[in-house]
């Protein structure tokens, strides 16, 4: 009993002796990746959802006041939330002529790029 104890003792202390410097750089690698947060970050894509229950109006419409107005193009572009926030205001408009109360939510999506993060803009029924 004492010598498989012994035994198991001896394989635990020689596994954790292997493993501490695996997790040790481990650590070193995730502090020395840049914060999402604090970096540039570039948008590789940008999505408009409509969650509108009813009536829609047709994409042709929502576009071309976007493309008029130079907010359409948000891809390959360094994030701007105050463009964004345009986008949502436009499209709320845009919904608003058509007499249809609408809401418009926007978040960013990560990517494989730590630099990088796809726009989503959720249109909504109020």
């Amino acid at each position: 009993m004492h010598s498989s104890q012994r035994l198991l003792l001896s394989l635990a202390l020689a596994f954790s002796t292997l493993l501490c410097p695996v997790l040790a750089s481990a650590q070193n690698v995730d502090s020395q990746r840049p914060k999402q947060s604090s970096a540039i970050q570039r948008a590789r894509s940008s999505t408009v959802k409509c969650l509108v229950a009813f009536e829609r109006v047709p994409p042709g419409e929502i576009e071309s006041p976007l493309q008029k107005n130079g907010l359409l193009h948000l891809v390959e572009k360094t994030y701007d939330q105050a463009k964004v926030d345009l986008i949502k205001a436009e499209i709320i408009e845009i919904y608003r002529d058509y007499r249809i109360a609408v809401g418009a939510d926007s978040s960013l999506e990560p990517t494989r790029d730590l630099l990088a993060v796809r726009i989503l803009i959720e249109v909504y029924n109020q």
